[in-house]
């Protein structure tokens, strides 16, 4: 961890190993801390700098900076540290400022974020590849009781002239005509039998033939 001192005018008083080399810097008479965040700003901060202005920058963080007894952010750096610095005002004016090198953690967080975000898209793919297929089948469906439909029509059809014809002139047709018709209703029945079995083992694979 890294710790530095500074005096109510900003001036940097004391500071550990740490502190001066995560923010490169010396204690110095004109080390100030606007001096080290213009520093920061040219050397070493990254992509949470959005704007390469570094007055606009520095208004920005005035805007925040000994505004409060305690405050504590994160920044990261173009040679790839993390940083998570912690002020402390006290009520003298001096203000303590830690440093905690944070680079790990935040690999961490990065690589389980890519694992997070690479399952959802898997499972994404994985549920549209499901609904894609379902909607295939809901349409091969359709499509096969369409056609079984039209299907059922030529077998039923025979069926009821056939049975027509021996209701109304059975007692007058040969009996080769009658063996004709009621072959007819034989096949059409067995027609339609074998068209509700295959439309039984669409609706369950598992139902018995």
């Amino acid at each position: 961890m890294g710790v530095g001192l500074f005096d109510p005018e900003d001036h940097l008083r004391w500071a550990n190993a740490f502190f001066l080399e995560a923010l490169a810097t010396t204690v110095a008479p004109d080390t100030t801390w606007e001096s080290m965040m213009r520093r920061c700003h040219r050397d070493r901060v990254g992509v949470l700098i959005d704007t390469p202005d570094i007055e606009a920058w520095l208004t920005r963080v005035r805007a925040t900076y000994r505004k409060s007894p305690l405050r504590s952010f994160e920044s990261d750096y173009v040679d790839g540290r993390w940083l998570r610095v912690c002020e402390t005002l006290g009520d003298d004016g001096w203000m303590l400022i830690t440093t905690t090198d944070i680079t790990s953690l935040k690999t961490n967080e990065t690589a389980l974020q890519r694992a997070r975000d690479e399952a959802v898209l898997l499972a994404k793919n994985d549920i549209e590849k499901a609904m894609l297929q379902q909607a295939e089948l809901h349409q091969l469906k359709s499509d096969f009781v369409t056609m079984t439909s039209h299907e059922f029509r030529t077998p039923l059809a025979n069926i009821l002239s056939s049975t027509e014809l021996l209701k109304h002139y059975g007692d007058r047709l040969p009996d080769a005509k009658k063996a004709e018709l009621t072959n007819t209703i034989e096949v059409g029945v067995a027609r339609m039998t074998e068209l509700l079995s295959q439309l039984l083992r669409m609706e369950d694979p598992d139902a018995p033939l």
